[in-house]
């Protein structure tokens, strides 16, 4: 889920990386890391009925060294995209995973 945080953020509700799993525990993991203040939640400015999640910026840096640097170099190959490409590659990337033995 950070990983997915990383590269794209999520609209609160969203299924996960397209991966598996309760919606209401996903809910608590958001919620656990919400109250942690490890992630931020806005309005998205086109729809205000939208929640977004992402990393919060004061600890951006410290998820991505945890993760590896693959946090940042997805978030640099992804950046020049538009939202729609982003999404393309996330959910094909998942697919991809969904069949792997």
């Amino acid at each position: 889920m950070l990983l997915d945080l990383a590269h794209q953020g999520l609209e609160l509700g969203q299924p996960v990386g397209g991966r598996r799993g309760d919606a209401r525990q996903r809910g608590g993991v958001v919620g656990d890391l919400s109250r942690q203040g490890l992630l931020a939640r806005t309005e998205d400015q086109g729809d205000r009925r939208r929640k977004l999640i992402s990393i919060a910026e004061a600890h951006r840096a410290a998820i991505d060294a945890w993760l590896g640097g693959s946090a940042s170099a997805w978030r640099r190959a992804l950046e020049p995209m538009t939202p729609a490409e982003r999404r393309l590659v996330v959910d094909t990337l998942a697919r991809f995973e969904r069949e792997l033995p």
